[in-house]
This record gives C-alpha cells, structure tokens and sequence, in this order.
C-alpha cells in the first residue's frame, strides 16, 4: 500500500528556531521602547499646553483679585440683576444656538450634493462653502452691509431705483441687514464653511459598500440619504455643531458691524467694551463675564465625547472615491441649482459689495461716478505696514497650522492611549475657547510679554497666541477623524503587534490625511482673518493683517479695507488651493 503524506510539521534545528525567537523578542523590546518614547511625547505636548494655559489664567484671575478681592461671588450675584448683561446673554443665546443648527444643516446638504452625488461642482464646489471665510473677519459683514444697508446698500439703491420705476416711492430698504435675520443671516453664512470642512470629510470617508448596496437594492437618492448616509455620519453631526459654537460664541465682527444698528448686543461685543471702552480697563468684570460662555461650550463637549464612547467605525478603508449617486435629470438640476443659490448668497453679493466699494473714493447713497480699484490698489501697495501684514499672516498661518493641527492629532490619538487623563486634556485643550479672544490675548501679554521672555511685540508671541487661541478648533477637527475611524481598526493593529508609534504613521495619519489637511485649511485661515489677537499682540513693528484692518478702520477708509479684504481674499484662495491639491494627492495615495 502507498504510503500516505504525514500531516505532523517537520522539527525545526534548535539553531534556526533560536534566532527567530531572539528576533521576535528583539522586536518586541524595540516595539516596547518606541511606545513609551510616543507616550512621553504625548504626556509633555499635555502638560506643557495645560502648564501654559494655567499660567495665563492665573494672570487673568490676579486682575479679578486687584478688582474684587475675595468679594467676587458679589460681582456675580449682581451679574443676573444687570438688565444689559443678562439681555445680552439671551440674545447670544437665541444667535449662537439658531445659527450653528442651521450652519450644521446647510453644512450637510451641502457636502451631501457636492461630495456624494452627480450635482458635485467638482475643485469649486469643494471651495465653495469655505470662501467666505477666506476673507478676513470683517469682509463678510461689510461686504453685505455695502451690499443690504437700509440707505446706502448697492442692492436697494437698485431696488428702489426699480420700484420708483414702476411709482413705488420708498426711501428706505426694502432689505434691511440690520436686523435680527440679518444677524442670524451672516452668523449662519460664516459658520456653514466650519461645519462642512466635518461633514465633507466624514461622507467622503462613510463606507461605499453601504451606499452601493443601497443602490442596488432600488431605494431612492432621499431614502439612501436618510437611512444610510445620514446614521453612518450622526457622530459627526456634534462635532460640526461644536465647531460651529467655538467661534460663534466668541465672534466679534459680525455684532461689532450689524449690532448696534440693529440694537442687538451680543456679550462678546460687551466683553471687549468692557476691556476697550472704560477706563481703566476693567479686565476682572471682563474675565468674569466671559466665563459665562463656558457653559454651553461645556455642555456640548461632554456630549460630543459620550456620543463618541457609542461610536461604531464607519471610515472606508478601501480605495477608491465615493460613488456619486445619481439623481436623475431633475434631481441634478435642483441640486446644482441650490449650490449655485448658496455661492451667489454667500460669495458672490459681498464680493460685488467689496469690489465696488473698492472702486469709489467715498461710500455713499449714489451709485453714479467714476469707478478706478487701481487707484485704491496703488495706494494699498505703497502702505509698507498692510503689505508686511499679508506676508507676516501668511507665515504665521501655514507654520501654525502644520504645527498646531499635528498637535492637536497627537493630543487626539493620546485619548486612546490614556482615556481618563485625555478626556481631562481635551476639555483643558477647548477652555480657551470659552475666554474671549481679547481677553486670552490680555493674559499672554501678561505672562510672555515682559520679564523674564520679554516677547512683547515679537512673533514668538504672536505664535504663543495663536496657538492657545486656535488649538480649540484643530482638536475639534482632530477628534472628528478619531471619532469617524472607530476602536476596531486601531486594536487590529495593536493585537498585531504595531508600536503606538508605527500605529500612528501607518494607521491613523493615512485614514484622517484629508481631515488633517482640512484642519490646516481652518486654522490658516483662522490666523490670517484674526483681528482680536492682533489687536494686543502684533506691533507696527509686527503687523498682521488685522492688525493693518483696525488701522483702516479707525480712519474710516471703507475703499481701503474693501480693497485690501480682496488682496487677502486672493492669497488665501491660492494657499488654501495648493492644501487641497495637496489633500487629493494624499487621499490618491491611500
């Protein structure tokens, strides 16, 4: 009989089994060491940005104790009997909280049509929603302001002029930006841009498999967006609405222009008249009063993180990028058609606000006269300090957002690591932005700007604010990819035996690439459109381009700043362009 194959493995020589299990130790030593060595990086980016964060709060509570001294529960008793203080926490209220839901809605369908059906603009519908924050703070309510004022505004002179056309004689309006939807109007255009940079990235990111399978089963493209898309992306929905209420609560611009006229007050508006406006500065009654805004940046976190314990992965891990789904001849014209809605409302008035504006020597109710930009342009170029205020921001801004967004990934990943003490850092790491943005700055000058650094007036101090300012919005964005990559895929490599370490480089940084690039988009864009920072930390001698803004402003130069919003408008446009080519070439990669 035929002998048969013997299944038993064939012994191994003791000399070539012994190297192998001295290699297997020797990796797990090195695996070992390079673990520690990450986390010691992590635990120092932890404590050096708590360690500095607490130092400037401390200045800032020492100027409370030179106001109050130990009395300062009197100041917030007499906080809630102060009719201006609590009407303007109401109406921040009623802004803030109607503005993010509408801006994380908008948001959605709009990365809904551009991202994930045949309706996509393609390069421009993806830059779409973030151009009007490419501009600085205050081109957005001022080009609408150019564009919808009661008397002067381009748009109902045209109006007016129209309807006395037809015998209709009015000599106001008929658009009024100066009101309570006119408010909620331009909070609700510059926030979309914060939520779609979330939702774009986490419906690119959502699993083709669910969506095909959709298809294929016959549901239709609303059906397939509510029971499919909409679920796989929900975790996403709070990180979007939070990173709409950090710099909501904190804005400045937009009540700073429409406010008053709309006899609307705002408490960041209070907060910064109660540093800019008295004399002496009461910084103490400042402080107090901006500690109010950390409630509901508070409350939105501590959601945000149980909602991220329930999270389930739902990143695709495939190649290849999101099917468009198909919406029919009908379907794509309305869907192209509210893009092109929303590009016109939200770029293409205030810019024509701007550029005309830009063209005038004087702003006022008559549209007749000579129209020259060149001639504003010209006088721009020879203002030495608003050009060296462009190349300092655009500086400033790439270096801080590759450096702060790779922190604030670290800081992200660190959560897995040491899940009692990262929940600590992430809520440390979003305080700052519960303070407004003046008063940080106040409490860094303080610390950094005399002895023993003495960086008054220097970028080291520029950057130190920029840093503590915007670290709150990168560690959103941060904390988004984590939330959307789930526990499953990191412990696959953990039980692999990948290092925390190699698990970062190989795992985590290729799944959140197009995230981290969108988080460098915000944060540079954040910097260079600063006019609160810059208002006590940049220098004639260090100018940014907030800094050289409030100098137009204060001598009323309304053409000045409409062309020099568009110079900066233009320089953002390209660095935000080579960062998105760059995000493709990432993505193309995975």
């Amino acid at each position: 009989m035929p002998e048969t194959a013997s299944l038993t493995p064939a012994p191994v020589a003791p000399e070539l089994a012994e190297p192998s299990r001295r290699r297997r130790r020797l990796l797990i030593y090195q695996g070992s060491r390079t673990s520690l060595a990450f986390r010691a990086v992590v635990v120092f980016l932890s404590v050096l940005i708590t360690a500095v964060l607490l130092v400037v709060l401390v200045q800032l509570a020492r100027q409370v104790y030179q106001e109050y001294g130990w009395h300062v529960g009197t100041y917030f008793s007499s906080v809630f009997d102060s009719k201006p203080i609590v009407t303007a926490a109401r109406n921040t209220a009623i802004v803030v909280l109607v503005s993010c839901v509408l801006a994380t809605l908008v948001a959605t369908i709009l990365a809904w049509l551009n991202e994930g059906t045949e309706a996509s603009l393609g390069w421009a519908g993806s830059l779409m929603p973030v151009v009007p924050f490419l501009m600085p703070a205050l081109s957005l309510p001022l080009g609408w302001t150019f564009i919808a004022a009661p008397q002067s505004g381009i748009l109902n002179i045209l109006l007016r002029n129209a309807l006395h056309g037809v015998g209709v004689h009015i000599t106001s309006g008929p658009i009024n930006i100066y009101s309570w939807y006119g408010m909620i109007f331009l909070y609700t255009i510059f926030l979309t841009g914060f939520a779609y940079l979330i939702m774009s990235s986490a419906i690119r990111n959502v699993d083709t498999n669910l969506l095909e399978a959709a298809r294929l089963a016959g549901a239709r493209p609303l059906k397939i967006f509510r029971q499919i898309l909409v679920p796989s992306i929900k975790g996403s929905f709070l990180s979007a609405f939070l990173l709409c209420l950090l710099p909501a609560l904190a804005m400045y611009t937009v009540p700073f222009v429409i406010g008053p006229y709309a006899n609307i007050n705002i408490l960041s508006v209070s907060i910064v008249g109660m540093v800019n406006g008295l004399y002496p500065p009461h910084y103490g009654q400042a402080f107090i009063s901006g500690l109010m805004l950390l409630v509901p940046i508070l409350l939105a976190w501590l959601i945000a993180r149980r909602s991220g314990r329930r999270g389930q992965a739902v990143i695709s891990t495939t190649r290849g990028s999101l099917a468009l789904m198909r919406l029919g001849r009908g379907g794509r014209r309305i869907g192209r058609t509210v893009l092109v809605v929303y590009v016109i409302i939200a770029v293409v008035l205030p810019v024509l606000g701007l550029l005309w504006v830009s063209g005038v020597p004087f702003w006022g109710t008559s549209l007749s006269g000579r129209w020259d930009p060149i001639t504003n342009l010209q006088l721009l170029w020879h203002n030495s300090e608003a050009v060296q205020g462009i190349i300092n921001s655009v500086v400033l801004g790439v270096v801080g957002a590759l450096v702060i967004m790779t922190v604030a990934q670290l800081l992200a990943y660190g959560q897995r690591l040491f899940p009692r003490f990262g929940g600590l850092l992430d809520g440390l790491v979003k305080a700052p932005a519960a303070i407004a943005s003046i008063l940080l700055a106040m409490g860094i000058v303080l610390t950094f700007g005399g002895p023993p650094f003495n960086f008054s007036g220097s970028y080291e101090l520029l950057f130190i604010g920029f840093f503590l300012a915007f670290i709150p919005f990168a560690s959103v964005m941060a904390n988004a990819g984590q939330l959307q990559m789930g526990k499953d895929v990191i412990e696959a490599s953990q039980v692999s035996g990948g290092s925390e370490l190699r698990t970062f480089r190989r795992i985590v940084r290729p799944l959140v690439s197009s995230n981290f690039a969108a988080g460098c988009v915000l944060v540079f864009i954040l910097i260079i459109g600063d006019v609160n920072l810059s208002l006590l930390l940049s220098s004639s001698a260090r100018p940014t381009v907030g800094y050289a803004m409030l100098d137009l402003q204060i001598d009323a130069a309304f053409p000045s700043i409409a062309t020099y919003s568009l110079v900066v408008a233009i320089v953002n446009v390209l660095v935000t362009s080579l960062l998105a080519v760059v995000t493709i070439g990432l993505r193309r990669k995975r």
